[in-house]
């Protein structure tokens, strides 16, 4: 095979792999890409107001809420939220004083406008898995 055909043959794989990947989409009622810094993994975004620092272990949090995920869904027999339904992410905030987020954010679990489930959590609490863990557990307990 000729190098424009690998070349072609490819790119077609990666956008194709590429688009798979991409299976959520950001849907919010708080923030926005502009005001919130975000970072995701499998069915979750979690946010925080970029005027304040980046929250420690964001990523190991995110590993947390994916491990919550599978035992929620595999061990407890419990389903995704309408939010990965829809194709959404599970959004889950994470907020101090006097940031963007409203001033009534604390530990709690709602929903949007949208029906979407979210999840807002004192800065440094996301580190207290117990604390995470028992968020978790509410959003796929109210399906």
């Amino acid at each position: 095979m000729n190098f424009f055909k690998q070349t072609l043959i490819g790119l077609i794989l990666f956008l194709t792999n590429f688009q798979s990947n991409a299976q959520y989409t950001i849907l919010t009622d708080f923030g926005s890409l502009t005001t919130c810094d975000t970072m995701t993994r499998g069915p979750f975004c979690v946010w925080w107001d970029n005027s304040f620092s980046t929250p420690a272990n964001v990523s190991a949090f995110l590993d947390s809420l994916n491990r919550y995920r599978e035992i929620c869904i595999n061990d407890l027999g419990m389903q995704d939220p309408i939010n990965v339904t829809n194709g959404n992410y599970i959004n889950y905030y994470l907020h101090e004083p006097n940031d963007l987020f409203p001033s009534y954010f604390g530990n709690f679990l709602s929903t949007d406008s949208h029906g979407n489930v979210f999840v807002t959590i004192p800065k440094g609490y996301h580190l207290y898995f117990p604390n995470a863990a028992h968020e978790t557990f509410h959003v796929f307990q109210n399906v």
